[in-house]
């Protein structure tokens, strides 16, 4: 969008920037739904989707057609909207319409279940022609790479000041980025920095199969995180902060296999593709007790998986009223227990606070 488009001003234009008045509240060409179709009453007149009168809205909702008027803003919206004075009535030849404010450095958000004013900057319409400048030559990168290797780590990487720049435009605060080809981890400085410019709080997902991955790609967002020390750029000499974690695929785990007892995984790995199926949060192979059975622990559960890479031992072993005994003793949390099978009742589950998962045929994730 270009920032001309904003001709009009309130008493918000310092924070808020300029507005326009380019949409109306009521759409009568996308999806309709039910439940963006009610009336609202503005000083003392009431509004209605379309401008239709009562009786022909009941109609309208109760056949629920595929497209027709509704608001594009939920009653949830539209209040946090009114009140944060982004609505305007307007008179037109068909009567009064509610218009919405469509700010140049201000937009409304949703996180959580909450709303709320997010401060952005719109720009000028990009052209290819920005992209000629000097500080998005190639030759920038290389010396960005021998700044934090000390030696030319990689060929062909992508300056951070045109990556940057791609992310200033494409995205916004809260973006995640995958960067499915990573290379010499560019596309994570870039998102680095700009976070540290402008307070962002974007993430990043960055994929590499060759075998530079940990030596240049993630050891290259460890040093711009923390700093190099001895770089002529600050941001890199003092580091720009952040963090990630960095991961290795191992051999598939196929449940096929697991049933045919072939290729069984060990203690650790399996321990790693349960905690995180059934949870959904990120293994810590430090925290593992093969001997209690302990594997990990999120903010409502701790989990516990009884297993040995052996099909003759999960053919002969399951949970027992003496295994549940040697367990470490209940801490408020339930308690997810994987076992080839159990010996004892649902009653004596509850009572020790556990639920059973069988392994290898059942995987349960637990919704948080």
């Amino acid at each position: 969008m270009d920032v001309e488009d904003y001709e009009e001003e309130d008493e918000f234009v310092d924070e808020r920037g300029k507005y326009k008045l380019s949409q109306t509240l009521d759409y009568g060409s996308i999806q309709y739904s039910r439940s963006l179709d009610y009336e609202i009453t503005l000083g003392g007149h009431i509004f209605r989707p379309g401008s239709v009168s009562k009786a022909e809205m009941e109609k309208r909702i109760q056949e629920n057609p595929k497209s027709d008027f509704c608001w594009r803003w939920s009653k949830d919206l539209f209040e946090f909207g009114l009140e944060n004075k982004f609505v305007v009535v307007k008179e037109s030849k068909n009567g009064k319409r509610i218009y919405t404010k469509t700010y140049a450095n201000a937009t409304i958000k949703k996180r959580d279940s909450s709303y709320y004013i997010d401060i952005i900057q719109r720009t000028k319409k990009v052209t290819t022609l920005e992209f000629i400048e000097n500080e998005y030559s190639n030759d920038n990168s290389r010396k960005e790479i021998e700044s934090i290797f000390g030696r030319r780590a990689f060929e062909y990487s992508k300056p951070t000041s045109l990556i940057k720049k791609i992310f200033s435009i494409a995205t916004d605060r809260d973006s995640i980025v995958l960067d499915s080809f990573s290379g010499s981890g560019s596309s994570a400085h870039a998102l680095l920095a700009l976070n540290k410019e402008d307070g962002g709080n974007r993430k990043f997902i960055l994929v590499e199969q060759e075998d530079y991955a940990n030596t240049v790609t993630a050891e290259r967002v460890r040093r711009v995180i923390k700093g190099t020390g001895a770089s002529k750029n600050e941001n890199l000499k003092n580091g720009l902060g952040g963090t990630f974690s960095y991961f290795e695929l191992g051999d598939p785990i196929e449940m096929e296999s697991l049933l045919k007892g072939n290729n069984l995984p060990t203690y650790t790995e399996f321990a790693r593709y349960i905690f995180y199926t059934a949870t959904g949060y990120e293994f810590e192979q430090d925290k593992i007790n093969p001997e209690t059975g302990f594997i990990g622990e999120t903010k409502n559960y701790e989990v516990y998986m009884f297993y040995k890479p052996d099909i003759e031992w999960l053919k002969r072993n399951a949970l027992t009223l003496d295994t549940i005994e040697k367990m470490p003793k209940y801490k408020g949390k339930k308690r997810l227990v994987f076992a080839p099978a159990k010996y004892v009742d649902d009653t004596t589950c509850d009572h020790n606070h556990l639920d059973f998962c069988q392994l290898p045929y059942e995987i349960y994730r637990i919704q948080q």
